[in-house]
């Protein structure tokens, strides 16, 4: 096992609480503290050049973040192979893009402070060929655990618990490592990777069709990116801008987005107990899970199985009525559509299921609408992420941020998958978002 820690203090950095425009990140003195240690290795192994490569590896990606500045993490890995080029790319991009994406929100989101942990939990020597290329392999399982002080909310610590990397490191000839493979299963990453893939399929499709002989099709990994990432900034910032944008009437400031009158439920929900559930059942030492629910990490992701449970432990009974779309209930794994209480609905652990089962379910059962207005929020409430037209993650509102003025400027949120505590929603790597209110349940 490997452990990895480090904290970082940023002095000098402007704290913005307001709903201004975020201010410029002005470089600071950095301080760190924390250390390494690879255990159960014995003395004669690369454990130690591996710990120091590693941490040289995280910090460089943690101060980027700090400072919302992308350093070059691609200097880390092995560009000699077509394979290893093109990870590096995808891991420098995806620290790019999410970078990007947190400079375009209102609220400064560097980071006042960190703490970061690296579990090493499969650690084994490879005898690969790549490219009939033959060099020392290693390949590593590290799970990630930190903590973040972002600067406009800077005594809120936020957690992020079990991100899951997958390292697999060349040892050169003069004794470095080099990363060959760097897969981090987290948002950001898993969904430009996801999105690379598609269009790369796309161009070799297109190739094929109209190739000649001798013709070699030359895959641009960076200009691929480039433009996916260009895209959905630019859908992000659209967003962003429209949900403070102001207009004048009678000579007073209106929100451009005005919330429509919400429905009404027969029965309340108790939204202090659905967040009390989310509270207990998220770690950030730990990948903590309810006994008593299946999970579904390993299918597709557990984050709105999370989401169902703490709505259910705010008193929204199951619901078994109409079609299997209108339902939203968990008795066991098995899809059910009868209107009986035994197996699922898709909509328990789905999040664009449950999505459509919001917007389409009338009379008995949860009563809940997509809010026009993002900032109308409680805690309770629900936000789902989404990309490509398509809802891909939901959270649950613990914490609600307000400037001095009390307007709502950000909310924090529990999540699985990645495990996240107080985590600030504008932090996150999707640039869809839709809030969700839950307003109670009918008989």
């Amino acid at each position: 096992m490997i452990i990895i820690s480090a904290s970082l203090l940023i002095f000098g950095c402007s704290l913005n609480t307001s709903a201004s425009a975020a201010p410029e990140v002005v470089p600071a003195m950095l301080e760190l503290s924390g250390s390494i240690s690879l255990v159960n290795k014995s003395e004669n192994e690369p454990g130690k050049n591996i710990e120091k490569f590693l941490s040289s590896y995280f910090i460089e990606y943690f101060e980027s973040l700090a400072f919302l500045e992308a350093r070059d993490i691609s200097v880390f890995f092995d560009k000699n192979t077509p394979e290893a080029l093109e990870n590096s790319i995808l891991n420098q991009k995806s620290l790019e893009y999410l970078i990007n994406l947190r400079k375009l929100q209102q609220n400064d989101l560097s980071l006042k402070e960190y703490d970061f942990r690296g579990e090493i939990t499969f650690f084994d020597e490879l005898d690969l060929d790549l490219d009939n290329l033959s060099f020392p392999l290693y390949q590593l399982e590290l799970m990630e655990y930190n903590t973040l002080n972002f600067a406009f909310i800077p005594d809120v610590e936020s957690h992020t618990s079990g991100v899951d990397h997958h390292f697999i490191l060349r040892l050169t000839d003069d004794g470095e490592f080099k990363i060959i493979s760097h897969q981090r299963f987290e948002d950001v990453n898993y969904l430009l990777e996801e999105l690379y893939k598609q269009e790369k399929e796309k161009l070799e499709d297109k190739a094929k069709k109209i190739s000649e002989p001798g013709l070699e099709v030359v895959i641009d990994t960076g200009a691929i990116l480039d433009e996916i990432t260009g895209k959905m900034l630019a859908e992000a910032e659209e967003t962003i801008q429209g949900r403070f944008a102001v207009t004048e009437i009678n000579d007073q400031e209106i929100p451009a987005s005005i919330s429509v009158k919400l429905p009404q439920a027969d029965h309340p929900y108790d939204r202090e107990a659905a967040v009390a559930y989310a509270m207990e059942w998220v770690s950030s030492e730990e990948i903590k899970r309810n006994p008593e629910w299946l999970a579904y990490d390993d299918r597709g992701g557990n984050c709105n199985n999370f989401v169902s449970q703490s709505i259910h432990a705010g008193g929204i009974p199951m619901d078994t009525r109409g079609y299997i779309e209108n339902q939203w209930k968990f008795f066991d794994d098995r899809i059910n559509g009868r209107q009986t209480a035994w197996g699922r609905s898709p909509s328990w652990a789905g999040v664009n299921e449950f999505y459509r089962y919001v917007t389409k379910n009338y009379g008995s059962g949860m009563v809940a609408v997509i809010s026009d207005d993002f900032f109308v929020g409680e805690i309770g409430d629900v936000i789902i992420y989404g990309a490509e037209d398509r809802w891909k993650h939901a959270v649950i509102i613990t914490d609600v941020i307000y400037d001095a003025d009390g307007n709502t400027i950000d909310y924090l949120i529990n999540s699985n998958t990645t495990d996240r505590i107080h985590f600030p929603v504008s932090a996150y790597g999707y640039h869809n978002t839709a809030l969700i209110k839950i307003i109670g349940w009918n008989e």
